[in-house]
């Protein structure tokens, strides 16, 4: 009994991995999210904890059944680029607000054909299974708030389109990244470990 539990603590401790689709670096998308991300979180988000980076979390949770250090994710990554459509276009299509601390307030994003392909391919890849459906987003604030201020949030955000630049379509193409992060924790003890142009 013994043995099988320290197996299910090592198994719940391990580290998880995610990877992430990033806006082109300095470009005017990447500074829009920021900007907007950087004013949610200092209003709402959990002190002590940085804001999270501008992001489509295209698989989450992963671990890597070698060691702990990423590397067989990484590589599968890899394999996984070489078989995608590209260039990938990531367009957003309205604010939304989610059911949970990772997808408080959002920009939904598009599920076009080429990103259900991504998503495919890195499942088939990385060997892991969907937990609830893919639902591609863009976080701006990380919270546990009731919905009734998560509806605030929104219609703030609304009522101020023409300034917190949300009031076109958020779309990147070319010049993206795709960046494979340790999620394992609170936010503050992520790390990237590898980023590859897509």
């Amino acid at each position: 009994w013994m043995e099988h539990r320290a197996m299910d603590v090592a198994r719940s401790t391990a580290r998880v991995f995610s990877l992430w689709l990033m806006p082109p670096v300095g470009s005017t998308v990447e500074a829009t999210l920021l900007s907007n991300i950087a004013t949610l979180h200092k209003k709402y988000g959990t002190t002590g904890q940085p804001a999270c980076p501008p992001h489509v979390t295209l698989v989450g949770s992963v671990q890597d059944p070698i060691d702990d250090t990423g590397a067989w994710i990484v590589e599968q990554t890899k394999v996984m680029l070489d078989k995608v459509p590209r260039p990938l276009t990531i367009q957003t299509d309205g604010l939304v607000q989610g059911d949970v601390f990772w997808r408080c307030v959002m920009c939904s994003v598009e599920l076009s054909q080429d990103l259900k392909a991504w998503e495919a391919e890195a499942r088939l890849l990385l060997k892991t299974e969907a937990t609830r459906p893919f639902e591609p987003h863009i976080s701006l604030v990380y919270a546990d708030l009731p919905p009734e201020q998560r509806s605030e949030i929104l219609a703030e955000l609304r009522s101020n389109l023409a300034t917190n630049g949300l009031d076109q379509q958020i779309r990147w193409s070319t010049g993206a990244l795709l960046q494979i992060w340790c999620t394992t924790g609170p936010v503050s003890e992520w790390f990237q470990i590898a980023s590859f142009p897509i």
